[in-house]
């Protein structure tokens, strides 16, 4: 069970607006639907931190600083007659490029994919690994929790590519759930069962400073903190209603217990957020809301 417990707002680029999810009818089911046309910063653009640093950007479909290469798009080949709520199912799928299937490609923290899932209300995340065959199939284990439309963000790096984010939309047949309007409540103090995390988020020049300070709940910096997939922390930040995607990772670990990220963001808007660490081989998340002005 996690505990939200607002804080008082004192960060100028911040405000406690309120604004509904958004939620898309489902089609019938064991008919799931897959569209390129999550919205985005621009186009064919996908804007996210750089993968190890925090410190800057980097576009899906761009290599580097050279040429503009085309999107891949992800290819659902099994599980989808299973996709229902709360039923776990082997997903398949596999990633092209103009026809061709991407079939190997470089470890990207760890993992050669991250598959990162969002119901489009910003109340449900997943963020899991798929196992790659040697074909470039993929497969990973998922259970969608609700009726609903779901994002899908796929992060890897083709072989002797820049890393990619390939978006996916996955619609789970049924009567979504009421969406809870978010609302920003940063700086806040998130609860679990035996510890507590103090998130706040600030702007400096073109950048955001998101920061995890980790306490045990007596507010003792937490000492045991451990790397998550090479890292010593990961964020994912969704907008709502745009389905704009950041994907930043920790910057260098300076002070016990606490763990920045720099995120950047297209446009004003809320934006949900989930920062995930790890402790004593177990891993943790914690959600936030921030408001960017």
């Amino acid at each position: 069970m996690v505990k939200v417990f607002p804080g008082i707002v004192v960060l100028t680029a911040l405000s406690l607006a309120m604004c509904a999810g958004c939620s898309q009818e489902a089609p019938a089911p064991g008919k799931p639907v897959s569209t390129d046309s999550l919205p985005s910063s621009t186009d064919k653009e996908l804007a996210h931190a750089k993968h190890g640093s925090g410190d800057g950007l980097s576009h899906a479909g761009m290599a580097g600083m050279g040429d503009i290469i085309e999107p891949a798009t992800l290819i659902q080949d099994a599980g989808g007659e299973d996709l229902r709520p709360g039923l776990t199912t082997a997903f398949g799928f596999h990633l092209e490029r103009e026809g061709t299937v991407l079939k190997e490609f470089d470890l990207l923290h760890e993992r050669p994919m991250h598959f990162i899932v969002v119901r489009d209300a910003l109340d449900e995340f997943q963020h899991l690994h798929p196992q790659v065959a040697s074909d470039g199939t993929a497969t990973v284990d998922i259970a969608f929790p609700t009726a609903g439309t779901y994002w899908v963000f796929v992060d890897c790096q083709p072989k002797g590519e820049s890393q990619e984010t390939i978006r996916h939309e996955i619609r789970i047949a049924g009567e979504p759930p009421a969406a809870t309007p978010l609302q920003a409540n940063v700086p806040v103090i998130v609860t679990l069962e035996d510890s507590q995390t103090e998130v706040s988020a600030q702007k400096r020049d073109s950048e955001w400073q998101v920061t995890f300070l980790h306490s045990d709940l007596a507010g003792k910096p937490l000492t045991d903190l451990e790397p998550y997939l090479g890292a010593m922390g990961h964020l994912v930040v969704i907008g709502e209603r745009t389905g704009e995607y950041v994907h930043a990772h920790a910057e260098e670990f300076a002070e016990v217990g606490k763990v920045t990220f720099a995120a950047h963001f297209a446009r004003p808007g809320m934006y949900k957020a989930w920062g995930q660490f790890q402790r004593q081989g177990k891993v943790f998340t914690v959600p936030a809301v921030v408001a960017v002005e």
